[in-house]
């Protein structure tokens, strides 16, 4: 019964630690495993954390040329020279802008801002609209979250005799513009000690710099409710100064004295809200963009720094409207992408995705990218090709650069920029499939199957005690979470299901879980689809947050859940019994005269193998084996990042930090990729079928052993008499004489549970052949699980008129004899 194919990777506790580290710093069990998991172990950075405080931002006269851009700001102001912002047009730039507009207007009349337009300027400082600027005769220009690059369009400033003052936040090539001053943390040469401000981060610090030298006391903390929310739209990391400054700007922005996002936070639906860094980055944050990525970005500071409410409710309507274009021509652009994609591109084979279309609205095919990326776990380029050229822009998904896949692709493109995981591009459009086909190339080399399924990490493992509401309501105390501080994410393991309901249109599941007397509530948003594909009676590993339920004036602990999924144990019964119905036709069971090993020699190998640095594949028969190995490698390796796939191509169970766990892989089709050992440990039923796996092992170095021969823990496959009866029972319950099994898996574990007997899915889809043999059923398989079944006959029949039947206890007596 497979739910999904999410990768769980956990994060390490030492157990020992827990009481210890809860008592000195004050906090829950709960609360001490979370920062345990995350390596946090000084409880006055716990303190620290939990309680940030404006008094522990850095001096901004830290940051290189902030006393320089001050003493030309007050040079500017006393002399009544006429200052241009230039910003950029996404929510950071429109905050950094507007930030620094409310302050310098507050003391001068002589102060402009501009922001370029995204599809007529293009981004950053560019010399078509510095020329029209100049017009205007400023003598100062301030940049806003860009201009770091801009080496050749500030020389052009300085020609004219104007003075820039750069702050920005993003990357600094080797060679920095003439500018008057840079302020940007990013510099090689600035020792700042928090490098990860937004650029609406440095505009704070530039206004807490003229503040401090004005005498203005805290002036800059006016602002702190824009500038938490640039930083949270930017997606910047929470972490040290932008903690500070979002824990507290969050709070402000619920009693905003600011007209235009006081506006803005009453019509997007989050009046009296308790505002957080979702509602912030998800509802507030494309509202913003919308006037970038659609019109005028330049509408969004008017938003922002007007004090006329009529005028600020005009233009939230604007930016409304705006969003809700961008939303449809966004849906719109996916269709086609998607269309495109469904027919053009195998993405069993392509492992990068590259779709363009005529003339696609540039201001959103990067969000396009994004949920392509989503839907196939690919990276992905969307392009928008005008005038026979393309621009484009990337994602991509962990364990692939993709500006480094775009530079290897250089030849092919006009201008490209970016990072690691998004990345913008210009190509000749004759030059498109060309790159599509190098970059897949490219991809082939770097990524592997395991790369596309989705990522859970997962910071503690729960049991019953951790769920009470006192300790649930402290994890608040880690808010705001986002990039860099992520909400813990909690496994709570072999649960049963007391009660099950789809809610809100059925598209949401709800279920209250049993931990033998505990019952706790769950929800999985946009999981309704699972309704009907789950089992009650079979126990559930649950991936979430916790969080607190409040409703009606009463308060429950909720599981918000990520991801559900069978027992650990119960997976691997269905891994190990399915891939035995593979494994036994490959050849008649002949015992192997290889190498018997104790276990306990093979783990020690295993371990000192991995200390050498060397990657193992570890391949097994048996089920027991597996459990006892892993077990005792996971106990023997104390600093062990656990790592647990499910469900992978010939039953890679999990990898444990390197050494990647195999039962009954099937010898025609499973390779051994990227290991530098393999070890065969099992009762091995046949020499031909470790032949044909040593086959795939070239230039691996192999180790074989046969633990001891003791087959008769196998013979748990083999069907009696009683479990014939007790399967073709159920069968009958049914009341469709076509029966439609979705999952043997399940079927078998019905069968077990009703009729008492030890039925597995081995068991059971032999109980069916031998059925179909003797002319009880006709049955065909629906899918790799599934099985459509027709009772045919009831009356009598003899067991021994079934080949299977006969093979089966001939089996059963090799493996006990």
């Amino acid at each position: 019964m497979q739910l999904d194919k999410k990768i769980r990777i956990y994060n390490n506790i030492d157990e020992e630690k827990i009481e210890s580290f809860s008592h000195s710093a004050g906090i829950s069990s709960l609360l001490a495993k979370v920062f345990l998991s995350r390596g946090i172990e000084d409880e006055t950075l716990v303190k620290r954390f939990l309680s940030p405080s404006l008094s522990d931002l850095y001096s901004p006269f830290l940051l290189k040329d902030m006393d320089k851009a001050v003493e030309r700001i007050l040079e500017a102001l006393d002399n009544g020279e006429k200052i241009l912002i230039y910003g950029d047009y996404d929510a950071d730039g429109v905050t950094s802008t507007s930030v620094l507009y409310n302050f310098l207007s507050s003391m001068t009349k002589d102060v402009d801002f501009y922001i370029p337009h995204r599809v007529k300027d293009g981004y950053g400082i560019v010399k078509d609209a510095v020329d029209k600027l100049l017009f205007h005769e400023y003598s100062l220009f301030i940049s806003v979250d860009c201009g770091t690059t801009a080496v050749s369009e500030i020389e052009y400033i300085n020609e004219k005799g104007v003075d820039i003052i750069v702050t920005d936040h993003h990357k600094c090539k080797d060679c920095l513009p003439n500018a008057y001053a840079i302020i940007n943390p990013q510099r090689l040469d600035c020792k700042y000690p928090f490098k990860g401000l937004a650029g609406v981060g440095v505009v704070y610090k530039l206004v807490h710099a003229l503040s401090e030298t004005l005498g203005l006391m805290d002036a800059q903390n006016n602002y702190l409710d824009l500038v938490a929310l640039g930083t949270i739209a930017d997606i910047m990391p929470l972490v040290g100064e932008n903690r500070i400054i979002v824990k507290h700007g969050l709070k402000m922005m619920e009693d905003t004295s600011n007209i235009g996002l006081k506006t803005l936070i009453d019509n997007s639906g989050l009046k009296d809200s308790k505002l957080n860094t979702w509602s912030a980055g998800f509802i507030l944050g494309p509202r913003i963009n919308a006037g970038g990525r659609i019109g005028d970005a330049s509408k969004s500071v008017k938003l922002f720094t007007t004090d006329n409410s009529t005028e600020a409710l005009e233009i939230v309507a604007e930016l409304n409207s705006e969003n809700t274009f961008r939303q449809e021509t966004e849906a719109k652009i996916l269709e086609e992408a998607i269309k495109f994609i469904e027919e053009q591109i195998d993405v069993n084979k392509e492992r990068v995705i590259v779709t363009y279309g005529e003339s696609w609205h540039q201001g959103v095919i990067g969000i396009v990218a994004s949920r392509i990326t989503e839907r196939y776990m690919r990276p992905c380029i969307v392009m928008s090709i005008e005038d026979g050229f393309a621009k484009g822009s990337g994602r991509s998904i962990d364990g692939f650069n993709l500006f480094s896949a775009l530079e290897h692709c250089k030849e092919y493109l006009d201008d490209f920029g970016g990072h690691e995981l998004a990345a913008g591009l210009t190509i000749k459009e004759e030059n498109i499939e060309k790159f599509r086909e190098l970059i897949n190339l490219y991809a082939d080399k770097m990524l592997n199957e395991q790369d596309f399924y989705p990522k859970v990490y997962i910071d503690v493992s729960l049991d019953k005690d951790d769920l009470n509401i006192e300790s649930v309501k402290e994890l608040e105390l880690m808010e705001p979470f986002g990039m860099g501080n992520p909400a813990p994410v909690f496994e709570y393991g072999n649960l049963k299901i007391d009660d099950i309901r789809t809610v809100g249109d059925k598209k949401h599941l709800k279920i209250r879980f049993r931990d033998k007397d505990l019952l706790t509530d769950a929800i999985g948003f946009n999981m309704g689809d699972l309704f009907g594909k789950i089992n009650n009676n079979l126990a559930f590993d649950v991936i979430g947050s916790l969080e607190i339920n409040r409703w009606n004036n009463t308060e429950k602990v909720q599981l918000k859940m990520k991801d559900l999924r069978l027992h650990d144990d119960l997976m691997l019964d269905y891994a190990y019994y399915k891939s035995l119905d593979g494994y036994l036709k490959f050849e008649e069971p002949t015992k192997g005269n290889f190498e018997i090993i104790d276990s306990a020699l093979i783990t020690d190998k295993v371990l000192n193998l991995r200390e050498m640095g060397k990657k193992v594949a570890l391949v097994s028969n048996s089920i027991d084996y597996i459990r006892e190995l892993s077990k005792k490698i996971k106990k023997s390796y104390v600093n062990l990042k656990k790592q647990l796939k499910i469900c992978y191509t010939d039953f890679n169970i999990f990898d444990i930090d390197g050494i990647s766990v195999y039962i009954n892989p099937n010898p025609i089709t499973t390779e051994f990729r990227d290991v530098d050992n393999v070890v065969f440990y099992g009762t091995w039923l046949g020499e031909a079928y470790l032949t044909r796996l040593m086959e795939k092992t070239e230039g691996v170095d192999v180790i074989v052993a046969n633990a001891s021969a003791d087959f008769s823990k196998l013979s748990v496959i083999i069907p009696e008499r009683s479990d014939l009866e007790a399967c073709y029972r159920q069968l009958k319950k049914y009341s469709t004489k076509t029966i439609l099994i979705d999952d043997i898996f399940v079927f078998a574990y019905s069968v077990s549970k009703t009729y008492k007997v030890r039925m597995n899915f081995y068991k059971a889809k032999k109980c069916i052949e031998i059925f179909e043999e003797l002319g009880l059923v006709m049955s065909s398989a629906t899918g790799t699980n599934s099985l459509s079944v027709s009772l045919t006959n009831s009356g009598k029949v003899k067991l021994d008129n079934s080949n299977i039947y006969k093979k089966m206890r001939e089996l059963r007596e090799y493996l006990e004899g």
